[in-house]
């Protein structure tokens, strides 16, 4: 069986994990979103609104969500309060 593998560089990639509270678990990366690293705090905020609509469908409990400190990541952190 025959795979197709594309691959593309992108500036940038924001990565979402998925880390379940047990030690024994290593994080999952569940989204891999290219970015060129002009996102705005409120896109950010969308696409983290969207995954949390996604986890409650699912009857995900998040517990934290956090950024990687970039001014944007922060500031749609901010708007989650």
């Amino acid at each position: 069986m025959r795979r197709l593998v594309f691959l593309i560089r992108v500036p940038r990639l924001r990565l979402t994990t998925l880390q379940i509270p047990l030690p024994e678990i290593p994080p999952l990366v569940i989204a891999l979103i290219p970015t060129n690293g002009k996102d705005m705090a409120e896109s950010i905020h969308e696409q983290h609104m969207v995954l949390l609509k996604m986890a409650a469908r699912l009857e995900l409990k998040v517990l934290v969500m956090a950024a990687d400190g970039a001014a944007p990541e922060l500031a749609a952190q901010e708007m989650m309060d």
